[in-house]
């Protein structure tokens, strides 16, 4: 039946051609059918690869309408890791430091195998790795090549853990050695697009240290390299991994028995940090809660948020977690509610001076107008039609605490009389004068 389209659609054209230029020539019965059955196989082939079989973990693109927004963020910086930025030409340098990094690997006493296994494990896993990468671009590198970049890719990772680990931060080591091409590196490695499977270094790791008698498994490692991304101290114990960019979003995901139930598209917050506080809401700081356990005690009008750090990698990683929820159900997309939630409250850099002081928001970035520019662009093109049950309450709580009629008044007194040193003194001296006036009056009638 292929065939025979493919035929048609040959022919139609053939004689289309002829029509418009009679200096063309038909093409030979014999030629015709070698192209048709090479056009055949190359669509069978593109049908066969389009049956992905179910994998362990995707590792998607960054989408276009959000690339386009900050393109730097989902790119690396200093090393490929995985296919999608391999043929990168100003990342070639660190292919270097990869190479010395597993010749000293496989350098090592402790390593119970050799380079044919591993290469033959990755082999055996190659059909696996090819499906978690969401484009085909995998499938454009040769078999050789593709299992080369993985081995290689894994194997560098092990050993900078173990060297980290060893504290092995020497003058002499080309990453961790340097002052400013290791936090380089720790950004390039949670990049969306930057990833390997994690089943895949854990496999190899398994096989080079298969009793772990002189080693700890490989999530302790992996949790002891990225320990300043674990803020909440979190254990490794149990915790499962699709890569290291959903490792960073665990560090900041609630336990699964604080995690809220439930989604709702009716309520947002139409109020601002600073238009909250001229109605009476407090803000307070708990900065040993997880950055999305946030709580507002609507009889007592206190606003209770953890402490969130603005750093100038901060809007990459953030970018990048959230562009992997884009990916996710709706579920699983809590980082992307707690910066639409944030943007709610920040219109303004006044909003930004009021968290900063309040100790909810530590402002790194030099002055208020940048931490805003990052808290509002973070959602540009963030598609999240609902948010959990627990922000949607706290947003429903504020809206109704700032519409309160004494709260109203006092929010249109704030804004309107004492907002800024000048007016408060105006309104002051307006009040004196009025009190002087009345009781001028009062002597008046009285005499």
């Amino acid at each position: 039946m292929l065939e025979a389209l493919v035929f048609l659609v040959r022919k139609f054209k053939e004689g289309h051609s002829m029509g418009q230029s009679a200096g063309r020539e038909a093409y030979t019965s014999s030629g015709n059918e070698n192209q048709n059955g090479q056009l055949v196989n190359d669509i069978k082939t593109m049908f066969e690869r389009s049956k992905a079989p179910s994998v362990e973990c995707h590792i998607n693109r960054v989408p276009n309408h959000l690339r386009m927004v900050n393109a730097k963020a989902y790119t690396p910086m200093f090393i490929s890791i995985g296919p999608f930025h391999h043929f990168n030409e100003k990342l070639q340098t660190a292919e270097k430091h990869k190479v010395k990094y597993v010749k000293s690997f496989m350098e090592r006493n402790e390593v119970e195998t050799n380079l044919e296994s591993l290469v033959s494990t990755i082999r055996g896993m190659e059909e696996s790795i090819y499906y978690c990468y969401e484009e085909t671009i995998s499938f454009s590198m040769h078999s050789d090549a593709f299992v080369k970049m993985i081995l290689m890719d894994a194997i560098f990772i092990i050993e900078l853990f173990l060297r980290y680990d060893n504290n092995s931060m020497k003058s002499d080591d080309p990453i961790l050695g340097s002052q400013w091409m290791y936090p380089i590196m720790m950004l390039d490695l949670v990049l969306l697009e930057n990833q390997l499977p994690f089943f895949v270094i854990e496999k190899l790791f398994n096989l080079a240290f298969p009793n772990h008698s002189n080693s700890l498994p490989l999530i302790e490692h992996t949790f002891k390299f990225f320990d300043c991304f674990n803020l909440q101290k979190m254990e490794p114990k149990d915790v499962k991994i699709d890569h290291f960019t959903d490792l960073y979003r665990t560090f900041y995901r609630l336990p699964p028995s604080s995690q809220p139930k439930g989604r709702t598209d009716t309520d947002r917050l139409k109020y601002s940090a600073t238009q909250l506080k001229e109605a009476g809401v407090k803000f307070k700081v708990n900065p040993k809660k997880f950055l999305l356990d946030l709580n507002f005690d609507s009889k007592k009008g206190v606003l209770d948020m953890p402490c969130l750090r603005l750093y100038d990698q901060t809007e990459a990683f953030f970018r990048n977690v959230m562009a992997l929820e884009q990916f996710l159900d709706e579920e699983n997309q809590c980082i992307t509610e707690y910066f639409i939630f944030l943007d709610f409250l920040i219109n303004t850099t006044e909003d930004v001076y009021l968290l900063c002081n309040n100790g909810i928001v530590v402002n790194y970035l030099g002055d208020n107008e940048a931490a805003k520019h990052v808290v509002n662009n973070l959602n540009i093109n963030i598609s999240c039609p609902n948010i959990n049950a627990n922000y949607s309450g706290i947003c429903k709580d504020l809206n109704a605490f700032y519409e309160k009629r004494c709260h109203k008044y006092m929010a249109t007194l704030w804004h309107d009389y004492l907002n800024t040193p000048w007016r408060i003194a105006s309104t002051i001296a307006a009040f004196v004068l009025l009190v002087l006036t009345f009781i001028q009056t009062v002597f008046s009638i009285l005499h």
